[in-house]
């Protein structure tokens, strides 16, 4: 006898079972326009996440060897160059910064229409 648990993952793996497994999971939420859109926001989350992983798994085609740690004189040089590029009134103060992401987060929250608890 089989009962069903919405929070346990199927032990399937083939893709026909998956994908009916999945259709069944969903579509008692098929009617209701709220869970249809928090559907297609986290289906573009995923999409974009595994673009993502892609991407970076593209990008780590590098030369691990050809990674290494600066020198003093480099992280000197690294930072005298930040304090003129700040002094000259070059890149983003702090608060901007921070500033700028709460807006972000404020607006994805609402796109997902996260509860506010998050």
């Amino acid at each position: 006898m089989r009962t069903a648990v919405h929070n346990a993952e199927p032990q399937m793996t083939e893709t026909p079972q998956l994908r009916a497994e999945l259709f069944r999971q969903i579509n008692p939420m098929l009617d209701s326009d709220v869970m249809l859109r928090k559907m297609i926001a986290y289906v573009k989350s995923l999409l974009a996440a595994q673009q993502a992983e892609q991407e970076t798994a593209q990008e780590k085609d590098y030369d691990e060897e050809k990674l290494k740690p600066y020198t003093m004189e480099e992280l000197n040089a690294r930072i005298d160059k930040a304090e003129r590029e700040i002094a000259a009134g070059l890149g983003t103060p702090h608060e901007e910064v921070m500033r700028r992401s709460r807006e972000k987060l404020a607006r994805k929250k609402q796109e997902l229409e996260m509860p506010e608890a998050i």
